[in-house]
């Protein structure tokens, strides 16, 4: 008997694990400084960085807050020896006042949005609040595996990476202040007879007080 009830306990308690969700804020706010949640913030792929340097500058541009409360030129670098044409910059920098107060650098790259996603450019821009935004990179999609989805909160005081999981963008639904994308973080493999093998893996990121949140769906 006492065996049993623990087959059930240990049963249950796996059920209850598959069930679990993530419905939670990516980042918090303390004193004005974001407070990141490292769960949601993988590593790069940088491989041999040897001969990577001096970076090649291939854009700038000014980014403002909604409240003009600060600014920061955003600076998209691509490594001196990388020749893929598809891969438009290996490195973003945030300066503000000739200091820089973000760097990421990967050797996968980023390029230009998804054309599925039917927007311009290499990144969204969301408004958060009147103080601050959110920049969102895609990263070059390899063999048809879900990249790197990176999410920057710039604000008055600082730049932070709060954001860098592998997911393909399904779609983004900006409509005024509202803010919401579908992300999906697997591959779905097909049969011969076109049915999938699996289905798909979707989660969401949206804008709700003030903040971006993250769940399961």
């Amino acid at each position: 008997m006492k065996k049993l009830i623990a087959t059930i306990f240990l049963i249950s308690s796996i059920s209850s694990v598959a069930r679990a969700k993530t419905n939670e804020p990516i980042y918090t706010f303390a004193d004005d400084t974001i407070v990141i949640k490292q769960k949601f913030i993988d590593g790069y792929y940088l491989g041999d960085l040897t001969e990577t340097t001096p970076y090649v500058l291939t854009r700038t541009e000014e980014v403002r807050l909604p409240d003009s409360s600060g600014k920061s030129d955003l600076r998209l670098l691509k490594y001196r020896n990388d020749e893929d044409e598809w891969i438009e910059f290996n490195v973003i920098e945030l300066v503000r006042n000739g200091v820089t107060t973000l760097q990421l650098q990967n050797t996968n790259g980023w390029g230009e949005l998804s054309p599925s996603l039917n927007l311009s450019g290499n990144y969204i821009r969301i408004e958060l609040t009147n103080n601050t935004i959110a920049l969102i990179f895609e990263e070059y999609i390899y063999a048809s595996q879900p990249s790197n989805i990176s999410i920057i909160i710039i604000t008055e005081n600082e730049a932070k990476l709060i954001y860098n999981k592998p997911m393909f963008i399904n779609s983004v639904n900006i409509t005024g202040n509202s803010f919401s994308m579908e992300l999906q973080s697997n591959t779905v493999e097909y049969k011969a007879n076109g049915t999938p093998y699996d289905a798909p893996i979707t989660h969401k990121i949206w804008l709700q007080n003030n903040v971006l949140w993250f769940k399961d769906l």
